[in-house]
């Protein structure tokens, strides 16, 4: 499959702990880039074919895929 960036969001309400999902998110194939513990968000890359099971974890509200985007070359004929 590919590789896909994520965002995971889980339950800070709800007391979820995010070292702990990001040991088991990490055992299920997510590479952790960034953690904000505040706003209850990890931020990674895995495989597109985990992230129903990156769902499933006790305390994971939504996976969801991070969009991409690329700006276009730069040329003196097209203003930026």
């Amino acid at each position: 499959m590919s590789q896909i960036s994520v965002k995971v969001v889980f339950d800070v309400k709800g007391g979820a702990d995010a070292e702990t999902i990001c040991e088991k998110a990490s055992e299920h194939g997510l590479t952790v880039e960034q953690v904000q513990r505040a706003i209850g968000v990890i931020f990674g890359q895995c495989d597109d074919s985990v992230v129903d099971q990156l769902e499933a974890l006790d305390g994971v509200l939504r996976v969801s895929p991070e969009g991409t985007f690329q700006l276009p070359p730069l040329s003196p004929d097209k203003p930026q």
